[in-house]
């Protein structure tokens, strides 16, 4: 079963609506339109233009998917203002090389689109079996890992608290191969010499389980 995981950023409360005339939309709170995509209306994978928004109504980010993978040439717009559309990255999918990045200040690993992307394409190859899902439904499970130089994940671990997703080896199990298969998408930090494993750096990504 597929599921969606509200994440704790501007994510929560969208809505869904789609028809089979292969594009769909989903929504901010606000009725502002978050995502806009094609599919395959049989299977309903992304098959086609990829567009989402800012709360704003400005394009965040576009690109192309191929039977739910991403494709081609993907950007990434800085839009803080209306007047603003400020390419901020560019990378191709295809062969797995980044284009353009603005942030040249930055020297440690990254991903396409920043720690943001990073969790929503982790979020939406989550798949949790419809007996998991029925026992944590509601719940919160929060993965905690290192990020190396050369984008490897490694040390993840499940943050001790109350919530019962956290203690389920299946569960833990599930988020780390998600979190594993990213690894190739990662780009290498600037330079390995300059780096030791004192310089990993740690994340902590608290998910809200919630079914469709």
């Amino acid at each position: 079963m597929n599921i969606s995981f509200a994440i704790i950023f501007n994510l929560l409360g969208l809505w869904l609506s789609a028809q089979c005339d292969s594009i769909v939309y989903t929504y901010y709170p606000n009725r502002v339109v978050y995502e806009e995509y094609k599919i395959n209306c049989k299977d309903t994978v992304k098959n086609g233009y990829y567009k989402r928004y800012t709360p704003q109504g400005k394009i965040l980010t576009q690109g192309y998917y191929e039977n739910g993978t991403r494709m081609g040439t993907w950007v990434w717009y800085a839009n803080k203002e209306a007047r603003v559309r400020d390419t901020i990255e560019k990378y191709n999918y295809d062969t797995h090389v980044s284009i353009f990045y603005k942030d040249t200040l930055y020297s440690g690993p990254r991903y396409p689109g920043g720690i943001d992307e990073f969790i929503r394409d982790v979020v939406s190859e989550i798949k949790i079996p419809d007996s998991l899902m029925a026992k944590y439904n509601g719940g919160k499970i929060t993965p905690v890992f290192k990020l190396n130089c050369d984008g490897s994940i490694t040390n993840i671990k499940f943050r001790i608290r109350n919530d019962a997703a956290n203690n389920d080896l299946q569960m833990q199990e599930i988020i780390k191969a998600v979190l594993i298969k990213k690894y190739p998408l990662w780009i290498s930090c600037k330079d390995a010499t300059k780096w030791n494993e004192d310089m990993a750096i740690s994340y902590e990504i608290p998910l809200i389980i919630s079914s469709p």
